[in-house]
């Protein structure tokens, strides 16, 4: 590894960075929009952190990742899809090890998906760098058509139901369009003082309900006791209340785009995880049948004609298999238009990246039914979106038929 003296190195950076020799860092700052390894001359900045991705298939073929002739305090960590929910929890499963002037990580794994790659720059001033990554199966561009496991640039879905409600630690998070997601926090009911906060909630056009313990068990239902309240850029929601436990709360977003947001939650007597052993796990708070599975389109149910109950400002995914050739595709959702439904579809090219693409169609009114029909060369996993905005469940049916062309 090469000695870094600064006093000579800043100097001649400072002086490229001027005249654009080297190329200001494109990488994220988070796995949440980190680009592509581009295999580029890169800046990081002082005591910073940088993040890039990459695609790997999963079939153990072997991956070199590299950080080309660096400064000594630097250093970077190898992430695993299946780490990246809560990847500030964890180390990665491996990193750079010296090999002359470069460090160097070589491993296989079973697992696919998008792997992230996290450069730390431990030095007090801005250092250049080249990462390169190679194999034979790796990729730098979106994996497959067919929809993966979720990446942090594809939040997950599992807290849509509150029986799996995140803790409201002010983790930064994505929510997707036209979702709500449910965080959770404890607190004792001593008239102590709550404050609620969503950053720049209200340039970005969410919402937030809150909900005490007793509350829960017919949320669907019932007022929450608190929402957000404009103030500037942000929402904002205070109170205080004699009902212990824990309480929740709802944010939505109703654009058609993913937004991301921090959640804060603060007050002297607010605890993310309970402090009496006699109440450590959350009550089991009932749910509408059918369950929430298939809120996540990951677990998207295939189309049937049974009747189905979609809870309240809730979205529930389908999909079915169509075979292109343009033959015309006709769905009827019956009462849908009189229920207040909406429903989208989307071929498996839109998939890569529903939460920000444009659905190839829209069932639309036709008397009380929705009726959406349309045909495309594209085949494979195509998905219906069922959304209700109603703050009641609604019952519904998906009637398909496929009409091959000749």
């Amino acid at each position: 590894m090469k000695i870094l003296h600064w006093f000579i190195p800043f100097a001649v950076l400072m002086l490229l960075l001027s005249v654009g020799a080297i190329a200001v860092s494109g990488a994220g700052t988070s796995p949440v929009g980190a680009p592509y390894v581009d295999n580029g001359l890169h800046v990081a900045g002082a005591d910073a952190t940088d993040w890039y991705r990459f695609e790997y298939p999963g079939n153990h073929s072997q991956v070199t990742i590299r950080l080309v002739d660096v400064d000594e305090g630097m250093g970077f960590e190898v992430y695993p899809p299946t780490l990246m929910d809560e990847w500030w929890k964890h180390d990665g499963i491996g990193a750079g090890s010296v090999q002359g002037n470069d460090l160097i990580w070589t491993g296989n794994a079973h697992e696919a998906g998008t792997w992230y790659i996290k450069v730390l720059n431990n030095n007090p001033a801005p250092t250049s760098y080249r990462l390169l990554v190679t194999g034979s199966d790796v990729a730098f561009s979106p994996a497959v058509a067919s929809i993966t496991s979720l990446s942090p640039t594809t939040p997950s879905l599992e807290n849509v139901d509150p029986n799996n409600a995140f803790l409201a630690d002010a983790t930064a998070r994505v929510i997707p369009a036209n979702t709500t997601l449910w965080y959770r926090y404890f607190y004792p009911g001593d008239h102590s003082q709550m404050n609620i906060v969503l950053p720049k909630g209200s340039e970005n056009k969410l919402s937030f309900n809150v909900h005490a313990p007793s509350q829960m068990s017919t949320w669907w239902n019932d007022t929450p006791i608190g929402r957000g309240n404009v103030s500037g850029d942000d929402l904002k929601w205070s109170g205080n209340s004699h009902e212990g436990g824990w309480w929740y709360v709802e944010v939505a977003n109703d654009r058609d785009t993913a937004t991301a947001f921090n959640l804060d939650v603060t007050g002297d007597k607010v605890w993310m995880t309970n402090p009496t052993d006699s109440a450590a796990t959350p009550p089991t708070v009932p749910s509408i049948t059918p369950t929430l599975a298939n809120a996540d389109p990951n677990k998207a149910l295939v189309v049937n004609e049974d009747l189905h109950t979609i809870p309240g400002t809730t979205t529930l995914w389908y999909r079915f298999a169509y075979p292109g050739k343009n033959d015309q595709t006709i769905l009827t959702v019956p009462d849908g238009n009189k229920n207040g439904l909406r429903v989208h579809i989307h071929t498996p090219e839109e998939m890569k990246n529903w939460w920000n693409a444009t659905p190839i169609g829209q069932a639309t009114p036709k008397g009380d039914d929705l009726v959406w029909n349309g045909g495309s060369p594209e085949n494979g996993w195509w998905y219906i979106e069922v959304i209700n905005e109603n703050t009641t469940p609604e019952n519904y049916q998906l009637l398909l038929q496929t009409q091959e062309r000749y």
